[in-house]
């Protein structure tokens, strides 16, 4: 099935002036910033530089051995740049405004940029969590506290809008998507009036203290929500916009993958509700969260993560594949911990099983299908 690659192939040649901006488009530069644009788009009040530029000099710094060695989810985010530079609809667009701020002491890892539409409309892109262990703990410190990401995107919004008259729209994936709300819901109101539209791809949600706070209320109704069918991150807490769910060419936590998202001419394929692992996951994640208390939260997600650094894996992708090895090391550390927290991390365990299970039975499928075909 088709994705977002496929759509620069087929819609590369329309400009934005003549083919109105839309929700693929928005995920395309969701993902433009998960490349490192460090020492190539100006940072902020520096300049612009041109999207095909910014290709140039990327692949002049970044040779075609150090690409193909990261295995990350968003190791595709560079081929995704070259493919936009050589067309007409991202080729020209403007890059500015570029920020990267990782500091492990206050464990705060932000990075943004804006990307000019046309002359009075921007697209502020922000990054969201790769593939690393230590990026995703983020998304889940979110349950109990405010992390220093959200003060930063807020920060970051305010600063380079305050001095133009432009209006926005914001977006991320991951993390990112979170972000986008949780700034476009905090900035001052004159600001808030200039967003024209928020992009959550697969982000979490927020806890119940930022909830009761109604700021959300102030974009609910310019939100476009979207996650996979089996979703994982994207049903981490409350999010109380209701999703757009699309199909996704893998499985289990792999979908968090912008590029498995199939899509045909101009939109996401779509269904109307989860698959059934992605129902239970979410039945799952609203029973660990809301169910413990906001001063137990820590101390319960510092355990989820001690199952996870017990595999001695830094990618959650290769602790998905690791097999039979990783479970039985998951499994030992999680008869350490105390009976409710080993009765949800087990429960999530039979949740990837499953998954792992209906990825073997839809192969199985697929082959005896086409096997009938031949």
């Amino acid at each position: 099935m088709a994705n977002i690659m496929d759509y620069l192939d087929w819609r590369g040649d329309l400009c934005l002036s003549r083919n109105i901006f839309n929700d693929v488009d928005a995920l395309i530069l969701a993902c433009l910033s998960y490349v490192d644009f460090s020492g190539i788009v100006p940072e902020i009040s520096k300049g612009d530089i041109k999207l095909k530029d910014a290709a140039k000099i990327f692949f002049r710094m970044h040779s075609k051995q150090e690409l193909e060695s990261d295995k990350s989810f968003v190791a595709f985010a560079p081929q995704l740049l070259e493919k936009m530079s050589n067309t007409r609809r991202f080729s020209n667009l403007n890059l500015c405004n570029f920020v990267d701020i990782v500091d492990s002491r206050k464990v705060l890892q932000f990075s943004a940029l804006e990307i000019k539409l046309n002359k009075d409309i921007s697209y502020i892109s922000i990054r969201g969590t790769d593939d690393t262990l230590i990026g995703w703990r983020e998304d889940f410190d979110i349950a109990y506290k405010q992390i220093p990401a959200q003060k930063a995107s807020v920060k970051y919004l305010e600063k380079i809008a305050e001095s133009t008259g432009r209006k926005y729209f914001v977006g991320g994936h991951s993390k990112g998507g979170h972000l986008a709300m949780y700034c476009s819901s905090c900035v001052k109101k004159d600001l808030n009036n200039r967003i024209l539209k928020v992009f959550s791809f697969d982000g979490p949600g927020f806890n119940e203290d930022f909830i009761d706070t109604k700021k959300i209320d102030e974009i609910s109704n310019r939100v476009v929500r979207i996650i996979p069918d089996t979703s994982v991150i994207g049903m981490l807490l409350i999010n109380p916009i209701k999703a757009i769910v699309v199909k996704s060419s893998n499985y289990g936590l792999m979908q968090h993958d912008a590029l498995s998202w199939e899509i045909m001419g101009k939109d996401f394929v779509t269904q109307e509700n989860l698959s059934k692992t992605g129902q239970e996951i979410e039945k799952t994640f609203t029973t660990w969260i809301l169910n413990i208390a906001m001063e137990d939260r820590k101390a319960f997600i510092d355990d989820i993560w001690k199952v996870l650094d017990a595999t001695n894996e830094t990618l959650l992708s290769h602790i998905y594949d690791g097999g039979l090895t990783t479970y039985k090391k998951m499994l030992e550390q999680l008869s350490n911990l105390d009976e409710n927290t080993h009765a949800y991390v087990s429960d999530l365990l039979k949740l990837i099983k499953m998954q792992r299970r209906e990825r073997l039975l839809d192969g199985m499928n697929r082959f005896f299908n086409n096997d009938k075909n031949d």
